[in-house]
């Protein structure tokens, strides 16, 4: 079984400019923890992950994994939509949980 860990100089040189084909097979191989995992790994380097693909309904195992919410929170993502407006996938609770669909 492949690591679960992203290497520090495998993520800029290949996950990065290929996430979106390589994110999709992993959703469809039930693999969301690990995306989450990768996704977070890629912002705590610096990198901006946040991309419309993630309303895309093929997105939706990605999204109410139970990571995804503290990705997003990673993101600073909450804090606009907190001022903005929240979109129809995701919400935040009264107890200011993060809920998506």
């Amino acid at each position: 079984m492949p690591s679960r860990r992203l290497q520090g100089s495998l993520a800029p040189n290949y996950w990065e400019p290929t996430y979106g084909l390589t994110a999709l097979l992993l959703l469809h191989l039930g693999q969301a923890d690990f995306l989450v995992a990768a996704y977070a790994e890629l912002v705590a380097a610096g990198f901006n992950v946040l991309n419309d693909e993630w309303l895309l309904p093929a997105y939706a195992a990605l999204r109410t994994d139970p990571g995804f919410a503290a990705l997003l929170e990673s993101t600073g993502l909450p804090g606009w939509w907190d001022q903005s407006g929240w979109p129809d996938f995701c919400r935040r609770g009264d107890d200011g949980a993060i809920t998506c669909t």
